[in-house]
């Protein structure tokens, strides 16, 4: 079941980031190679930034974090 995400990135690592959503809370949103990352322009993994706003599109897992198949830097 897909869904939408959005917040700040509060940090970031190789496969996954972990954004403050607007309710204050934090999810993990975990990417791969065939995670699409969009802006204005294409984007890439080295544009996901601390602080950056985003919007996530994927599916929720059982443990609550997201596996993202896009992920909109700017915002939304």
């Amino acid at each position: 079941q897909g869904g939408f995400l959005s917040g700040e990135i509060i940090s970031i690592d190789n496969q996954s980031i972990t954004i403050k959503t607007m309710d204050n809370s934090s999810k993990i949103v975990f990417f791969s190679d065939s995670t699409e990352i969009s802006k204005r322009a294409d984007g890439t993994v080295d544009d996901l930034k601390q602080g950056e706003q985003i919007t996530v599109s994927g599916e929720q897992n059982s443990d609550g974090s997201y596996t993202a198949s896009n992920i909109q830097l700017g915002q939304r």
